[in-house]
């Protein structure tokens, strides 16, 4: 069991709204989640200039065994920090099974058996998901994502790429070669990190054009055109990551985990354009709808 006399530091990075509000809602979900087994929280706002030496003498002069980390940046300031802790994080911005998988965590990167669990209910007529991504760091990703639509009956063709103009081209191939009757295009973290702007305005317009179903991890591409996304629970993430740290004093595991109980928004205007229809089972579940009225 968890020693409740024990320390518990909450390490983030000290940063404005709407950016703060993200990570309160993280540590409320953590507190909220594990009060009954941690005595004493302790909230404390980084620099990302700040010191290791510094983060050091923090850690020693809270008197803190466990220290919990919110965001890669404020991760990679803890490691090798020579220090007798153990650490958690969240809100890391790489998915699960990649290098460094060093600490019990939550990831950024949804599970993907949401994403096509939702698109299987929305447009069961897809047999077929396009995406670009990146090998470099997603080699883990691509493997969950291709069992996770395997397992919904659909094909994942993935399109590596590894700089702006590889992913630019791939993104003009996966639009030419999908059928509007029987292909979807996911618009994934992986192509957005090339060049946000200019790709997911290519994607926007020629899916559009073209008839074709597109999802992607962000509410404001949703606005934009793209019919649906699923995007992170903050509160939920924070949650997750206490359930995981409950569940590895008996399991003993440190590994980074997909993102559970997503947020999910959807543009109707788009799913009028494209013939869908929204099954009634899917509409309590959806948390944002565009256009909005």
């Amino acid at each position: 069991m968890i020693k409740a006399e024990s320390k518990t530091l909450i390490l983030y990075p000290n940063v404005s709204n709407p950016y703060k509000a993200v990570f309160n809602q993280i540590r409320l979900g953590i507190k909220n989640q594990l009060s009954n087994e941690f005595s004493e929280f302790i909230d404390y706002p980084i620099t990302l200039s700040q010191e290791k030496q510094s983060l050091h003498r923090l850690i020693s002069q809270q008197n803190s065994n466990r220290v919990i980390a919110l965001s890669s940046p404020v991760v990679n300031k803890l490691k090798n920090l020579n220090q007798d802790i153990q650490l958690y994080s969240a809100a890391v911005a790489t998915p699960p099974g990649e290098a460094n998988d060093e600490s019990l965590g939550v990831s950024l990167y949804i599970h993907p058996k949401h994403y096509f669990s939702i698109l299987n209910q929305v447009a069961p007529q897809i047999k077929r998901v396009r995406a670009v991504m990146n090998p470099e760091y997603s080699q883990s990703h691509m493997a969950y994502a291709t069992r996770a639509a395997l397992e919904q009956g659909i094909e994942l063709l993935i399109y590596s790429a590894n700089g702006f103009s590889d992913a630019a081209v791939k993104s003009k191939e996966i639009i030419e070669q999908s059928s509007a009757d029987t292909d979807a295009i996911w618009i994934t973290r992986d192509v957005l990190s090339f060049g946000r702007q200019s790709l997911i305005s290519y994607y926007i317009e020629n899916t559009w054009d073209k008839g074709i179903t597109s999802f992607s991890h962000s509410p404001v591409d949703v606005k934009r055109g793209i019919l649906f996304s699923l995007y992170p629970n903050y509160y939920e993430m924070g949650k997750q990551l206490g359930e995981l740290i409950n569940e590895q004093q008996n399991q003993n595991s440190s590994a980074l985990h997909y993102l559970e109980n997503p947020q999910f928004s959807l543009n109707n205007r788009t799913a009028k354009h494209l013939g869908i229809v929204i099954p009634s089972s899917l509409l309590p579940i959806i948390d944002a709808v565009y256009p909005s009225r």
